[in-house]
């Protein structure tokens, strides 16, 4: 297994205000190493739900995604490949978590039991959850939550703190806030290399990802690390990509 997906995070998440109509935010991924193109995230989202399409650069559909909110949490997730056979599922329930994973022909699935006061993080939930806390991060402080992995079909406890990294020149002049995420657990942490997110300050947009792809190419090996660049969005209230 790829070490890094453990915590490849799909951090899209728009506030849950009223919209008159859907909204559209483009991501597009770069090979971390040596620039290149590898896809591109097309987003549209409404009050209550994410549609996202991965693109190939010659427009080939990689996968789709679909995840659905209730107030303030994430419910529900669905990835599903259009080139090979893998599809991953995620649902928020009274007492758990539903997680489903099939790949090449092989069902896999498991029912994690939780506690009405534990904080699990079900994928474009993450965003939602630094931004919900962003005074006390902002701050400081470190917070932790219970990330749900499709891959170890388990709950990984991460960490997430504010730090200054070097930016790429793309983003501009904006005033940019930094945080980065790594397993809780030090005994741990050195396994994993670091997840980097920077929001826009003033609107707490996500505006660049570094880290590993949440995405496998057609003959099933991973996209490895990636950064994504995601222009300043004025039409959409809070809302953040990966």
């Amino acid at each position: 297994m790829y070490p890094r997906i453990i915590i490849a995070c799909c951090l899209l998440f728009t506030a849950a205000l009223p919209m008159a109509k859907a909204e559209a935010l483009v991501g597009k991924a770069y090979d971390a190493n040596s620039g290149e193109l590898l896809y591109e995230e097309q987003h549209t989202i409404t009050q209550q739900r994410i549609r996202t399409q991965y693109l190939a650069p010659d427009g080939k559909l990689i996968a789709t995604r679909e995840v659905t909110f209730d107030q303030d949490r994430v419910q529900s997730y669905r990835l599903t490949y259009h080139q090979h056979d893998r599809t991953e599922q995620i649902q928020r329930l009274v007492d758990g978590i539903a997680i489903s994973l099939k790949k090449n022909q092989q069902d896999n699935s498991t029912v994690l039991r939780t506690k009405s006061n534990q904080e699990v993080t079900i994928d474009a939930g993450f965003s939602q959850f630094i931004t919900r806390n962003w005074d006390r991060v902002t701050t400081g402080e470190k917070l932790t939550t219970e990330f749900v992995s499709t891959e170890r079909m388990d709950l990984v406890k991460i960490a997430i703190r504010q730090r200054d990294t070097k930016l790429p020149g793309d983003l501009g002049v904006h005033d940019l806030t930094s945080f980065e995420m790594t397993l809780a657990n030090p005994l741990f942490s050195w396994l994993l290399e670091p997840v980097r997110v920077a929001y826009y300050s003033d609107s707490q947009q996500l505006a660049y990802y570094h880290g590993a792809s949440n995405l496998y190419r057609a003959n099933g090996n991973h996209f490895g690390t990636v950064r994504i660049l995601f222009e300043r969005q004025t039409s959409i209230p809070l809302g953040n990509a990966e």
